[in-house]
């Protein structure tokens, strides 16, 4: 099995400022992926916040400089990129499966017995909406 590995990143809610205003945060981490689609997530990940103190002590959310964050998160993934080139496997303590790749193999296999459209409904149910049970 071929591994195919980059980084994405998610956007996360990491709370309101004092305004009242959301801050929003990216968070990075890298992604492996075989040729049938099937897709894990690493889970070592890089914010592009961190937390820090003004001079009274008070809690905030500083932004890091996005692209340190983004070679942070490139150097791991070619580190794990060189450990399976020279023939190890990676450990399994630290990968989780997510959704498969839109349109792949895995992702028509998952469509077929109705796995997304479920999940659709779940969602909708947990955001308030009045959505009826299978």
């Amino acid at each position: 099995m071929t591994l195919y590995f980059n980084y994405r990143d998610d956007l996360v809610d990491l709370g309101r400022d004092e305004d009242g205003s959301v801050i929003e945060g990216r968070l990075l981490y890298v992604v492996a992926e075989d040729d049938a689609g099937h897709r894990w997530r690493h889970s070592h990940s890089f914010m592009d916040h961190v937390r820090a103190r003004d001079e009274g002590g008070a809690r905030y959310w500083k932004r890091r400089n996005l692209a340190s964050v983004e070679a942070a998160v490139a150097a791991l993934r070619d580190r794990i990129e060189a450990h399976v080139a020279a023939g190890n496997a990676l450990n399994a303590d630290h990968w989780e499966e997510i959704d498969p790749a839109y349109g792949s193999a895995a992702y028509e296999q998952r469509d077929a017995v109705g796995y997304f459209a479920a999940a659709e409904r779940q969602a909708a149910r947990d955001s308030g909406e009045a959505v009826p049970f299978d």
